[in-house]
């Protein structure tokens, strides 16, 4: 078969079958096996031979040498171009929770599912998903208030901060409980029928609201109630580079999210506060400020599928007006994960130079929680918008004032400076990750090890031999940053006499 659609020539003595755009790039390992040939017929003094070489999975070549005659044949198939894979990015809903209750409900096909009642869509949410909304919404509606499929979480069970004696997923009718707004009351504060949540499943939504929070963080605890489960519509990214989908398999935390669905484990609280803190390069960290680890910072969690300019420019496109403004607060979407209550996984992330402890516990306990206490369990440190100061309130006894009650105002202040920046060398990366994947998985820490070798140097890269001495492997925190601690006022809280 002789070549009609190229101006250049195709060598005398080779046809091929299949693409001539495949076949063309085989030509000169072709004129080398014939050429091969004749060279060892000549030096046998044989008169006919042949060859044959693979060229590929699917593509070979033959030659034959007789009579004077060389021909050399190729198979070549047509060439695939490699097909992307889609990844989905769960979208999220915008809109108005009333009472915050769970509901079981039979939907169509007679199977029992659960539905967070009443949560009623933002304008905008409603046209975005004026198709999914029926779906996600029981009865098929979209205006109103909606018993709603999609934001059905429960309360997480590793996060202490729904202090209800007994199963803190029911509300009690006449006990001293702590209400959805921080305050404890007997349970006639409610009326003279009791506690009207009596017996109800309480969603994530009835204790927890984003004004329990302080400087930025009411943003993001605002943007992480609206995800809920990964159903409904979601936006879906195509990956070429297989950057994403090389090693498809979930770290453990979105393993709970497939599961539980977004649960905030973010605290407000005296005995362990978190914040949001903006640094120079305009990187947001999560801050904790606890009796249990003092001061510990790591970088806020975002989905690395959502940091790029395609999601960007694909999220425009759909007039995603809430997903815009989440973009520009935080860079991307967050994920919604706090500090590994595992000690092993914290001690991998602390390795990976992820975790960065700035005051230990002992020195916040010295100079604040072990002579101090709060005047309210709910009350914690209120962070400033930057994130750059907290402060706290507290009082105790002073042996020095005839045991007199003293108030003091407590600051924090933190500083954390630019963020290293990520190793660009992405094939060798890319290529460990996927390596070390399967090791990674079911192991307390495992998801640090992989996260770290974004901020390894090549040399670093080159002298890993195996997961271990990846997840051993002890490497500077990403960013330098302080915190100190101060009591500046303090007085005698002044009590009104009574009798």
């Amino acid at each position: 078969m002789e070549d009609t659609r190229s101006a250049a020539p195709w060598p005398v003595g080779i046809s091929y079958e299949g693409d001539y755009h495949v076949a063309q790039e085989y030509l000169p390992t072709v004129k080398k096996l014939l050429s091969d040939l004749q060279n060892r017929l000549a030096i046998g003094g044989i008169d006919s031979g042949r060859a044959h070489l693979r060229l590929s999975d699917t593509d070979y070549c033959y030659a034959i040498s007789a009579g004077g005659i060389q021909r050399c044949h190729i198979v070549a198939s047509t060439k695939q171009e490699p097909q992307p894979k889609f990844i989905r990015v769960s979208m999220f809903l915008s809109g108005v929770v009333i009472d915050g209750l769970l509901t079981e409900e039979t939907e169509e096909d007679s199977v029992t599912a659960t539905y967070l009642d009443s949560f009623i869509a933002t304008k905008a949410c409603a046209a975005l998903f004026a198709k999914e909304l029926p779906k996600l919404n029981y009865g098929g509606k979209v205006s109103g208030a909606n018993k709603n499929k999609k934001l059905a979480i429960d309360l997480p069970d590793d996060f202490n901060g729904y202090p209800v004696p007994g199963d803190h997923r029911k509300a009690f009718p006449f006990r001293w409980e702590e209400d959805k707004f921080g305050y404890y009351h007997w349970g006639f504060y409610y009326g003279l029928g009791g506690n009207p949540y009596y017996g109800k499943h309480l969603s994530q939504y009835f204790h927890l609201k984003p004004t329990c929070y302080s400087g930025s963080m009411p943003k993001l605890i605002q943007a992480l109630m609206g995800f809920g489960f990964d159903i409904g519509k979601a936006y879906w990214l195509s990956d070429s580079t297989g950057q994403f989908t090389a090693a498809p398999i979930k770290s453990s935390y979105e393993e709970k999210i497939v599961q539980n669905g977004l649960q905030i484990v973010y605290d407000y609280r005296f005995y362990r506060t978190h914040g949001l803190y903006l640094a120079i390069d305009n990187k947001r960290w999560i801050v904790e400020i606890g009796m249990t680890r003092g001061i510990v910072i790591m970088p806020l969690p975002l989905n690395p599928l959502t940091e790029t300019k395609r999601f960007r420019t694909l999220v425009s496109k759909n007039k995603d007006t809430a997903s815009l403004t989440v973009l520009d607060e935080f860079g991307g979407y967050p994920t919604g994960e706090c500090f590994d209550s595992n000690p092993d996984g914290y001690a991998a992330w602390k390795r990976a130079g992820c975790y960065i402890e700035l005051l230990s516990a002992e020195v916040m306990a010295s100079k604040f929680y072990n002579d101090w206490s709060p005047y309210s369990s709910a009350l914690g440190w209120a962070f400033s918008r930057s994130g750059h100061e907290a402060c706290n309130t507290a009082w105790r006894c002073d042996d020095t004032t005839g045991k007199c009650p003293v108030g003091g105002a407590f600051y924090i202040l933190l500083n954390i400076g630019e963020s290293k920046k990520k190793n660009t060398n992405r094939k060798l990366i890319g290529k460990l990750r996927a390596g070390f994947v399967q090791s990674a998985q079911g192991q307390p820490g495992g998801d640090a090890a992989l996260w770290k070798l974004d901020y390894l140097t090549d040399e670093q890269l080159s002298s890993i031999t195996d997961f271990t001495s990846l997840d051993q492997l002890e490497v500077p925190p990403i960013a330098e940053a302080t915190a100190s601690i101060s009591n500046p006022n303090q007085g005698i809280i002044f009590i009104i006499p009574t009798g």
